[in-house]
């Protein structure tokens, strides 16, 4: 390890605090052209020159110099990284793990606030049940409509998609709508005019119908280059919506927490007008008023056929960048 300079291509590791990295990171420069001296990658995030060392090649003939024989910040630099490889060999079995805990997990299916109150009500009332004697006709009946409203207000999968995908919505308009000093970004991220702030980055979306995917990109407006960005990517199984997309991908460019339920949205059960299905003869249509939306969801009942994007936006498959 040697401290100087990185050049574009060379290996480095982070072993400051001046750095969007953790200490201990190691990472291919693929940048060197920034506002202040330092290296990273093209999504935005670097270290300032000084807190990484570059990686250099050890020539075989030569014998490894004694770790004991290194100065403190060398020692703990190389330390760091046999520790860094051994950490990220684990994330990548906790990762397989994860998908394998996905594919058994049982679908959740929520229920509105209050339900829990009439649970219980009921609860309480079929305890009464096991003494015949004291039931009326009234407290049957009584059980019955609870049992009835209780039904009614717990949610469908189809009902809990479309709360997932209005939130999404307003959750990318509200942060579109303001500024991010606070983004992992070095500089932060400023897309709003407001308290003498200047505009100086803007957001763009590339969204890929059929690779399944929406990239969120950080475009900084003077030197019209990208400083970041996020993608999600729709897993296989799952069907596809934009809206979402977007969300999962400016959150991640902006370096923030996704919500779960993004990520664990049910599937749709129903299909509507604009949605894009696939049949298992292998034709795919958009349904509009003349494939009329019963005739496909009772294909899809049936098992015949299946949605693949529900967005509802545009007839093309074909990729589109939008400006926001």
């Amino acid at each position: 390890m040697v401290d100087r300079k990185a050049a574009v291509g060379e290996r480095v590791i982070v072993t400051g605090e001046r750095a969007t990295f953790e200490i201990g990171k190691v990472f291919v420069v693929e940048d060197v052209d920034w506002a202040y001296p330092a290296a990273g990658l093209r999504n935005g995030h670097n270290a300032i020159d000084g807190h990484y060392r570059v990686l250099e090649p050890v020539e075989s003939a030569e014998q490894p110099e004694p770790l004991s024989a290194k100065p403190a910040p060398d020692q703990a630099a190389e330390i760091i990284a046999k520790l860094t490889m051994s950490v990220s060999t684990l994330e990548s079995q906790v990762q397989s793990l994860a998908v394998q805990l996905r594919v058994v997990r049982e679908d959740c299916v929520l229920i509105e606030e209050g339900v829990s109150d009439d649970i219980r009500e009921l609860a309480k009332r079929l305890a009464a049940l096991e003494k015949p004697a004291e039931v009326t006709d009234e407290e049957v009946v009584e059980i019955s409509r609870i049992a009835s409203e209780i039904q009614a207000r717990a949610k469908s999968p189809q009902e809990i998609r479309d709360d997932i995908v209005k939130r999404a919505k307003e959750d990318v308009a509200g942060l579109l709508a303001q500024n991010h000093p606070d983004s992992c970004l070095v500089l932060g991220v400023w897309l709003v005019a407001r308290n003498g702030v200047t505009v100086t980055d803007r957001i763009d979306f590339v969204v890929d119908c059929n690779k399944r995917t929406v990239v969120a990109l950080v475009v900084n407006i003077e030197r019209k280059k990208v400083i970041g960005r996020g993608i999600a990517k729709c897993a296989p199984g799952d069907v596809f919506n934009a809206h979402i997309g977007r969300a999962i991908a400016l959150r991640r460019a902006l370096g923030l927490e996704v919500p779960a339920e993004y990520l664990e949205a049910p599937n749709p059960t129903e299909a509507r007008i604009g949605d894009f299905v696939t049949t298992y003869g292998h034709l795919k249509f958009t349904v509009t008023q003349e494939f009329s939306v019963h005739d496909v969801t009772r294909l899809m009942a049936l098992g015949s056929a299946s949605i693949i994007d529900d967005s509802r936006e545009s007839d093309s498959a074909e990729p589109r960048k939008e400006v926001a």
